[in-house]
């Protein structure tokens, strides 16, 4: 131990003594860290992370229990908290974002990106967006794009560009699409290489 910063109740208290070089602050933050060169902000921020470096957790229960990972950035209340053992270079940002992401994933918005699973390589911005989408490769850009899934159950689809207010919204299993439009292709459920450009455009194809 060493090098370090930690300010609040119960700060790196539970069982770790080998961090270093981590700036903790809050109620129980950092609680079992047992790692380096970490940032916890926040009540009970990376409390249960005990393996992970170079991340920055800021907000309550931000990154509560994410171990075993590498290189996360995770700000918001409850952001990235189950994130999963060995993922790695992920950004979330809004509460519940990201809530159990995989690697190399950029979710910014409530609850965009929460419950997709070991999906990895997405970019979804925008509330809601990609909630409980387990794909890969998806770029994601507005409300509630994919969410069927979040009512309904998993969905899944791999290498789609959907931009637009509710764009692609009731998507279960579709693969490179691009849908360009508020609405558009907002019941097109499974679909292949369709290219949709306007409002409503492809809306139920």
């Amino acid at each position: 131990m060493g090098n370090s910063i930690l300010i609040g109740n119960f700060v790196n208290s539970g069982t770790a003594s080998n961090f270093s070089c981590v700036i903790h602050i809050g109620h129980c933050a950092g609680y079992f860290s047992n790692a380096s060169s970490n940032i916890f902000i926040g009540e009970c921020a990376g409390a249960c992370s005990t393996t992970q470096y170079f991340s920055m957790f800021i907000g309550h229960k931000a990154g509560l229990c994410a171990s075993g990972c590498l290189g996360h950035l995770f700000i918001g209340h409850s952001a990235g908290c189950s994130a999963y053992l060995g993922t790695c270079n992920s950004v979330a940002v809004g509460h519940l974002s990201g809530q159990d992401t995989g690697s190399q994933n950029v979710y910014i918005g409530y609850m965009s990106g929460m419950c997709t699973g070991f999906a990895y390589n997405n970019v979804y911005v925008g509330h809601c967006s990609g909630a409980c989408h387990q794909g890969t490769g998806n770029v994601l850009v507005g409300r509630e794009i994919f969410t069927r899934g979040a009512v309904g159950g998993l969905s899944d689809g791999s290498d789609n560009v959907i931009i637009g207010d509710r764009a692609g919204w009731c998507t279960l299993c579709s693969f490179s699409n691009t849908f360009i439009g508020s609405n558009s292709g907002s019941r097109n459920c499974t679909s292949f290489g369709n290219v949709f450009i306007g409002s409503s455009s492809g809306f139920e194809n």
